[in-house]
């Protein structure tokens, strides 16, 4: 029997052929070779080297980031199957976005529509608040009081409750020093806009993460941070009566598992296309997943 090619044939019967199967995005490739992770990232913004109170002004934000965590690349080739063919089916789905632009509604849509994939039955979604300390000047430069230290980060913990995610995106002591030095850099902007009594806020740090699966996470975890520093001013008869600013933080978080009643009927040789894929994306020379010494 002659091997089965992917030029169709030509058919003087007039029955259709079947379609070949579907190529690769040509943009697939450089999904993950164009994009930094978010740990890179958040340490580009607020590293000590880069950060300066003038990004008070401004915001952070990335669309979408992958983040690898744990995965290593001996335990993707050893993963399950479903889970390989899952990767790749979210890639695709994803490729034809600009991720770094890409809404996180957007985001969202796309992998809850995506049929090889099936979302944990619950998100998670938080927000938490923490008022601004009073009558305090934070400054990159100097050194922030213990206790407000302490508050901003059981603040943080309260807020993401994941220690996977805290580890993910570094955002570690120092980093929560240097939002707290942009929340009041930002306040006080803010502020200068005030008129009478109203509210104003800005979003300044706004992060959507694609986490991969790995050994003891066999699911892809799509998350979001947002931090909104607002000020409030209450005023009567013309006097100000009363102020009031804070942080203002939100955390989404969704599971994906692969859709079993989907993924049974791939076929043989597109689940192996689909480990081909999975591996030739993630080796060197992209560095994104990091070699395992462990023997297999």
């Amino acid at each position: 029997m002659a091997e089965p090619s992917d030029v169709r044939p030509e058919n003087p019967a007039g029955v259709p052929a079947p379609a070949p199967s579907p190529e690769l995005p040509p943009d697939l490739e450089g999904i993950l070779q164009n994009m930094q992770d978010i740990g890179t990232l958040v340490d580009q913004q607020y590293g000590p080297l880069k950060f300066t109170v003038d990004v008070g002004e401004g915001s952070f934000h990335v669309g979408l980031a992958p983040q690898f965590g744990k995965l290593e690349f001996r335990s993707l080739k050893m993963m399950d199957m479903a889970l390989q063919v899952a990767i790749i089916a979210t890639l695709r789905t994803l490729a034809r976005y600009d991720l770094r632009a890409i809404s996180w509604d957007e985001a969202l849509s796309t992998m809850l529509q995506n049929p090889a994939l099936e979302p944990a039955k619950h998100g998670v979604f938080r927000r938490k608040v923490l008022v601004r300390p009073p009558k305090r000047r934070l400054r990159s430069h100097s050194p922030l009081h213990p206790q407000v230290l302490a508050e901003i980060e059981t603040w943080f913990a309260d807020l993401v409750q994941d220690e996977g995610v805290l580890m993910d995106t570094k955002i570690n002591t120092e980093v929560l020093s240097r939002i707290l030095v942009e929340t009041d850099v930002t306040i006080d902007s803010l502020k200068a806009l005030l008129r009478k009594s109203e509210r104003k806020s800005r979003v300044f740090f706004d992060i959507g993460v694609l986490r991969f699966p790995n050994k003891k996470e066999p699911y892809i975890k799509l998350y979001r941070i947002q931090l909104t520093a607002w000020i409030e001013r209450k005023q009567y008869l013309g006097l100000v009566w009363k102020e009031d600013g804070a942080l203002d933080g939100t955390y989404s978080a969704y599971d994906f598992y692969p859709c079993k009643d989907v993924l049974d009927v791939v076929q043989p040789q597109v689940q192996e296309q689909a480990a081909a894929e999975v591996e030739q994306l993630f080796e060197t020379p992209y560095h994104h997943v990091k070699a395992s010494k462990t023997p297999l």
